[in-house]
């Protein structure tokens, strides 16, 4: 399966698996430049098909929400993401307002872009982070589920506990009225804590999750 998500300017960012509803071209051109790739890294090489486990994104490139380094701007066609991944397959991806968020195959997230309001969940003061980094603060975590807002962020752990990051203008974070106006570390919501949550959806001031009955 292929996620993807429109963001603003038509950017788009997706975990390259397989699926048969992108268009055939460009699921060819992903497998023409991962088997050069890859036959090319001088390690052994391999079916296009089995590498298919990598993180392409493409479109508007501003404040690194592509992951392609300080250079990127526009980028006009799916370029593998090269940075920041070594050794980690993407299996999810969620584009936000200027942000992206990636989930790799051992639960592990993956944050870049712009970080004005903590979304990235990094508790750096970078203003934007232009490649991949590895979430901090959710060792021990298995996180089954992601989800970036136009600037804030949430993730979802196998144990159904809902960890968010960014601002929380509003309250869309979810922390109660005495929480902070933002947080630049993933934070757990305890206020679900009697749920088991399974999916969490953000949007641009609000958020949404659903939960498996006990």
């Amino acid at each position: 399966m292929i996620s993807f998500e429109a963001g603003s300017e038509h950017t788009l960012s997706g975990t390259v698996l397989e699926s048969e509803r992108w268009p055939e071209a460009v699921m060819a051109f992903l497998a023409r430049q991962l088997w050069r790739e890859v036959a090319g890294s001088g390690g052994k090489t391999r079916p296009a098909s089995r590498a298919l486990s990598y993180l392409a994104t493409w479109g508007n490139g501003d404040l690194g929400r592509l992951g392609h380094g300080e250079a990127c701007e526009n980028v006009e066609v799916p370029v593998v993401c090269s940075r920041g991944l070594e050794g980690a397959m993407a299996s999810r991806v969620s584009c936000g307002g200027a942000h992206t968020l990636v989930l790799d195959q051992r639960g592990r997230v993956f944050s870049m872009g712009l970080n004005d309001s903590g979304q990235l969940g990094l508790g750096v003061n970078e203003e934007y982070v232009t490649e991949p980094t590895l979430v901090p603060g959710l060792e021990g975590k298995t996180v089954t589920d992601i989800a970036a807002g136009r600037d804030h962020s949430a993730v979802v752990t196998s144990e159904g506990e809902v960890f968010v990051a960014g601002s929380n203008k509003k309250g869309k974070l979810g922390l109660g009225k005495r929480s902070p106006r933002m947080a630049s570390t993933f934070q757990k919501n305890d206020f679900l804590a009697d749920y088991r949550i399974e999916k969490v959806g953000l949007g641009a001031a609000a958020t949404d999750r659903s939960n498996a009955p006990d």
